[in-house]
């Protein structure tokens, strides 16, 4: 069914409502928000503000300019709102919340009407339904980066082709940018396919502008341009509805600059190519009409044309570019060329459109923030490029202001990327090195830019490796093979087994290092493996080989690898860990697998899987050259060693008899001097047979270990036997005891405990967090984030503080991580209690910077280096903000997940 707008937007006049009380904090009842909110049809004075609930509410939307007072405009009761705020004012910014039953769903969110006179910049994207692929996040982080007004989407946000997909594959990957970003949707054939678009339209709302009042095809008005957006599944032939609106659209608009967009490609040299009826019936009427700038999707890709006039190529201005632009985070496909081509490339990216005034500059971007294609057009006078108008676009630029997406931190005032500890080059005085720019301290650099030891740096190479692949091979074994593929066509997934049994200490950091001897524009996405007792064999292709196959995995003999498997082999696809981008032949990739790695002890098994037939291929263990095979480089925490002495201890022992006794405990020996050791692990995947035994005498050494294998059966004996000689004689003598400790984390020395660590949110200025399980850290306006610990230290006395570091743990939620870890601050303030601080009685952060973390994921675990503001025994304070829109999560000591811990390194 199509559904008019008249009946399904309640609209509202901004200016005509009174002004209501300010929202409450806290959520609405039973009533929870099941899509969205997400905004629809924005023009110079007025948006559309949608949601759905998952039950039925009274809805109403609480809007107010930034810095004045809000307006409720009142809704219908159901599960589905869309409510119309109208009368706003051009070029302003408002804050916005959805209501149920006239309490706040969510916080608030802002957006920017649009201006007619100012510049704008909007972005292009297709094929993005991925379900969250990481591939598809990181253009996501990547947009988040660069400022920008509204979304013109081509089409493919959906795989499957059923409503239900919306929202795993859009909705929910996207809703931050959704909720304060216009989208402006093209329908495509996904959409029809199931039901006709009827999910498509009633999930989206567009303008209907046409005589035949279709909600699939449209025109809209924003700045000084005009754009058409075009169903290429119905006729387009002349003559038709569709044929017979563009032209008169077309032909009445009076916009400086004019586009158009659709799915279907018209201009490709793609996998689908080109569609020539849908070009013979449009490109007449784009000639006609000046069309400057065409968008399409449909091939999964990127493809820009010459300027073209009757499908003759002509100088930039006297024809219409025709943009391809399909690489949102689905499949990749190969891209030929054409004669038509100015430049195409197979490559994850959106499209970025930037006009101001007389200038439009359009680019390619890929996840990296490298601007692979760009072209500019310029009617009668524009201004000139310029440091500062927050666009890369001229050459020396690597940022500019808010367009900061290949930089791992902000953009510095002469439009490079500010020094940060991360960006692979030692560039700041507190740095003795970062990255690979470790002259100081060869192959001994850790992530907070300080140089380690032998003893917190290990790399090891992985005890089996191997590849499957489908169809032929399938029965085949590989692991003997001197490469590992990962591909789609024929399906191929890499595997790499490393053993980290003897890794007693927390993994801080670890990196996977492969050699790539065959390029691709997705060199694969990393899972666990929940087991890694498979073999690897020794074929290279062999179907009668002993290693792990295809046909080992896929049970189910469906061709695919996926949770209908019931193989224990099956890569984890719910926690992807990192991407590895584009990969080029030679080059050496480095990733951060922290997630991957942190059940403690045992053996872990990494499988790669990319999304494109174009695959790539890594050198393997077997390799010739050693210096091309995997490793992986772990970085651990850092042990603490403290001496202390005892003296004039009186010892009075009196006992009759001997005693032996036996209980089911782990294994415990002590001595005096004594070195103790403590280890909690999880062997995530290997059987596990431990003894334990224990005798006890004067002096005595003691180990403790505490083991768990949760996926594998465990056996395991213990005993304990102690000894008291029969003696009847009391005794008194006095000792000088030395003790020494060496342990993961200081406990008998010196210790940093954070005792204290709340956010605080500017959205809910009088609400308290401190018991929450995430920390948060937002720069974004008006709904900033900020978090604060305390920190009391003890046992350091009088020696030196040679390192402390914060560690965190990015919380597991698949939006938790961002283009920014965020920036610590030391603060004077430390009076403040965790159950009583929020935005607005929380401490003033008047410290400078000690440290900032640049991107992070999921899982993922990060030091920020405080050891400038620990100079002793004391109680510190710090807060932790950020300069990102994209906020990110940390778990707190509420958190059942790793909690914030202080490492502490001090002198002898």
């Amino acid at each position: 069914m199509t559904f008019r707008h008249e009946g399904r937007i309640t609209r509202g006049s901004f200016r005509g409502l009174v002004a209501a009380a300010l929202l409450m904090a806290a959520p609405a009842g039973a009533v929870t928000l099941t899509r969205g909110p997400y905004l629809q049809l924005e023009s110079t004075h007025g948006v559309t503000v949608v949601w759905d609930t998952d039950a039925p509410a009274a809805c109403s939307l609480d809007v107010r300019p930034e810095g004045g007072q809000p307006t409720v405009i009142a809704g219908s009761t159901g599960t589905v709102c869309a409510i119309r705020a109208d009368g706003l004012v051009p070029g302003t910014r408002y804050a916005y919340a959805p209501q149920a039953d006239g309490v706040a769903l969510a916080g608030e969110e802002v957006f920017e009407t649009d201006h007619p006179t100012l510049p704008f910049t909007f972005l292009v994207m297709g094929e993005s339904g991925c379900g969250g692929c990481l591939p598809g996040l990181a253009l996501r982080n990547a947009m988040y980066a660069t400022p920008v007004d509204f979304v013109l989407h081509t089409g493919g946000m959906i795989g499957g082709g059923l409503g239900a997909n919306y929202d795993p594959d859009f909705f929910t990957p996207y809703r931050t940018l959704l909720r304060r970003l216009v989208i402006w949707p093209a329908i495509d054939n996904h959409d029809v396919r199931a039901d006709g678009g009827a999910a498509w339209r009633s999930t989206f709302y567009t303008p209907a502008n046409n005589p035949a009042r279709s909600e699939n095809y449209y025109s809209f008005d924003f700045g000084n341009a005009h754009v058409v957006v075009l169903d290429t599944n119905a006729s387009t032939s002349p003559g038709s509805a569709e044929h017979t609106f563009l032209d008169n659209d077309l032909r009445t608009s009076t916009a400086t600059w004019k586009f158009v967009a659709f799915h279907d490609t018209i201009y490709s040299s793609g996998s689908h190519g080109s569609d020539l009826t849908v070009r013979a019936n449009l490109v007449p009427l784009f000639d006609k009409y000046g069309v400057d700038m065409v968008f399409m999707g449909d091939d999964h890709d990127y493809e820009r044309t010459k300027p073209l006039r009757n499908n003759v190529a002509v100088q930039p201005g006297a024809g219409t570019v025709y943009v391809t632009t399909g690489g949102g985070g689905d499949q990749l496909r190969p891209v030929g060329a054409s004669s038509f081509t100015a430049y195409a490339e197979s490559a994850f990216h959106f499209t970025r459109v930037t006009v101001d005034g007389g200038r439009l500059i359009e680019q390619m971007v890929r996840e990296d923030g490298a601007i692979r294609d760009a072209i500019t057009l310029v009617k009668g006078t524009a201004p000139p490029p310029r440091c500062g108008d927050d666009l890369v676009d001229q050459p020396g630029e690597q940022c500019d202001g808010l367009d900061h997406v290949a930089c791992p931190g902000p953009c510095a005032a002469d439009c490079t990327c500010a020094p940060v500890c991360g960006d692979d080059r030692l560039d700041q005085t507190t740095e003795a090195c970062d990255g690979h720019d470790d002259a100081g301290c060869p192959g001994l650099f850790l992530t907070d830019c300080r140089c380690g030891d032998s003893s917190q740096v290990l790399r090891l190479a992985p005890v089996a490796d191997t590849y499957i692949q489908a169809g032929a091979q399938a029965t085949a074994d590989h692991g003997a093979s001197d490469h590992v593929d990962v591909d789609l066509a024929p399906a191929d997934i890499a595997y790499l087994k490393f053993d980290l049994s003897a890794v007693t200490r927390p993994v801080v950091a670890a990196k996977l290092k492969l050699h790539c001897t065959n390029a691709s524009s997705d060199g694969g996405t990393i899972y666990p493996v929940p087991n890694s007792s498979w073999a690897e064999g020794s074929g290279v292709g062999s179907a009668s080989g002993p290693g792990l196959k295809w046909s080992d995995v896929d049970t189910n003999l469906d061709g695919k690898v996926d949770a209908h498997d019931a193989s224990p082999f099956v890569p984890d696809y719910t926690r992807p860990i990192a991407w590895l981008g584009g990969v080029l032949v030679g080059q050496d990739v480095s990733v951060d697998v922290t997630a991957a790695l942190q059940a403690g002890p045992g053996v872990y098994t990494l499988a790669i899987r990319n999304d494109t037939t174009a695959g790539a291929t890594y050198a393997s263990r077997e390799d010739l050259n050693q210096v091309e095979r995997p490793e992986l480089e772990i970085e651990l925490q850092a042990p603490t060693t403290t001496t202390s002495t005892t003296s004039t201890t009186t010892t009075s022992t009196s006992s009759t008899a001997p005693t032996t006794s036996t209980s089911s405990t782990t294994s415990s020996t002590s001595t005096v001097p004594t070195t103790s050791t403590s280890t909690s692990s999880t062997a995530p995947t290997t059987p596990t047979s431990s003894t334990t035994s224990s005798t006890s005498t004067v002096p005595t050494t003691s180990t403790s270990t505490s083991s768990t294998a949760p996926t594998t059966p465990t056996s395991s004996t213990s005993s304990s036997t102690s000894t008291v000689p029969t003696t009847s004689s009391s005794t008194t003598s006095t000792t000088t005891t030395t003790s020494t400790t060496t342990s993961t984390v200081a406990q008998a020395g010196a210790v940093g405990t954070v005792e204290a660590d709340v956010k605080v949110h500017e959205q809910n200025p009088d609400v308290s967090f401190g018991s929450n399980a995430v920390l948060d850290a937002s720069g974004q306006a008006t709904k900033r984030e900020q978090t604060y610990f305390r920190v009391r230290v003890s046992g350091v006395g009088t020696r030196p503080v040679v390192s402390a570091r914060l560690q965190l743990q990015v919380a597991s939620a698949f939006n938790a991580g961002g283009d920014s870890g965020g920036r610590i601050h030391r603060i004077s303030a430390c009076g403040w209690s965790e159950l009583t601080t929020t935005w607005r009685n929380r401490p003033v952060i008047d410290g400078a910077v000690l440290s900032t973390v640049g991107p992070v994921q999921p899982g993922q675990v990060v030091t920020f280096d405080v050891t400038s503001a620990i100079t002793g025994d004391g109680v510190y304070c710090f807060a932790l903000d950020s300069t990102s829109i994209n906020g990110v999560k940390y778990n707190s000591r509420e958190s059942s997940g790793q909690r914030p811990a202080v490492l502490l390194q001090v002198a002898p």
